[in-house]
């Protein structure tokens, strides 16, 4: 009896054993191929947003070649919303998607998205459009997850925390956070803590963390100097979190209630709708180019330039 007892116990040590070594190879697949795609589409945002910058100077003072650019801006509108037609799935920021993908709600194709969202997003930041690296890499990390399960022919369960780890990978990449990528898996994805998603998680966050450094260097995201603030001056902060956190919460919400509005205006189709954005981005771009584009070259431009309210 005790030595079948030990024999259970031995095979259940050897289980656990296995099982810890399968999640810890799938988080190495998930952490380098996600980390390479979210490394591609940051690329191709950086140099989307240089060649804004170009244009923006090149076109300044001269109206024949502002309205070229407008034309310009309306033909990759139209461009985008094709797109979007050929995989709806690309469109919108790419957390929702993900969450859906996990829940069971939707189950796009992994490869249309990447090529619809690195094609679509890189055509965005270019023409000036609020786009950022987090919500794309998000879903690109987590569809390159899904493309290794299909390839490998991964179970459904495994194949549903790949992209969970995948998504969190595509945010350690994006903005070397390796800590930020597998708590916002457990937080914003899955609401719980599983211990098998946080093993697979937190080897594929470090992996992608570490192949994003292998080209874009060790430096951080944001480099700035810090000085000691005084104790006497620490209320600001609570009343710096507060307009914070109301300011964000009011912003979300008009972007929601935004695209709703977007959504409603059915008497004008897509085709024409999404140009016109573009080209609201263009005006934009004439009278205050700052705010274009993501938010990381915004904060560069505050802690560099300290501009004025």
């Amino acid at each position: 009896m005790r030595e079948q007892k030990k024999l259970n116990t031995i095979r259940k040590i050897k289980s656990k054993n296995s099982e810890a070594f399968f999640l810890v190879i799938r988080g190495l697949e998930v952490g380098l191929f996600a980390g390479l795609i979210a490394v591609l589409y940051r690329y191709m945002l950086s140099v989307a947003e240089d060649g804004l910058d170009k244009v923006l100077t090149f076109i300044h003072g001269s109206w024949w070649k502002i309205a070229i650019w407008f034309g310009i801006l309306w033909l990759i509108g139209t461009f985008v919303c094709y797109i979007i037609k050929w995989e709806p799935a690309s469109g919108g920021s790419g957390i929702p998607q993900v969450t859906g993908e996990v829940k069971g709600r939707m189950s796009p194709s992994w490869w249309k998205v990447l090529v619809a969202k690195i094609i679509g997003g890189t055509a965005s930041v270019f023409a000036g459009l609020s786009l950022g690296r987090e919500g794309p890499s998000v879903q690109l990390g987590g569809m390159a997850a899904k493309g290794i399960a299909k390839i490998t022919k991964a179970d459904k369960t495994t194949e549903l925390r790949m992209i969970s780890c995948g998504a969190g990978a595509g945010m350690a990449a994006a903005f070397n956070a390796p800590l930020t990528g597998i708590m916002f898996v457990l937080e914003e994805i899955h609401h719980s803590f599983d211990k098998n998603i946080l093993c697979m998680g937190i080897v594929a966050t470090v992996v992608a963390d570490y192949v994003s450094k292998l080209f874009f260097g060790q430096s951080t995201i944001f480099s700035y100097d810090t000085v000691n603030f005084p104790l006497k001056y620490y209320w600001i902060l609570i009343l710096l979190g507060i307009i914070i956190g109301l300011s964000g919460v009011g912003y979300t919400k008009i972007m929601l209630k935004l695209q709703d509005t977007f959504k409603a205006i059915k008497k004008v189709p897509n085709t024409a709708k999404l140009p016109l954005v573009f080209v609201f981005s263009g005006v934009v771009g004439l009278v205050c180019p700052q705010v274009l584009c993501g938010g990381h070259s915004m904060v560069e431009f505050l802690m560099n330039e300290k501009p004025g309210f």
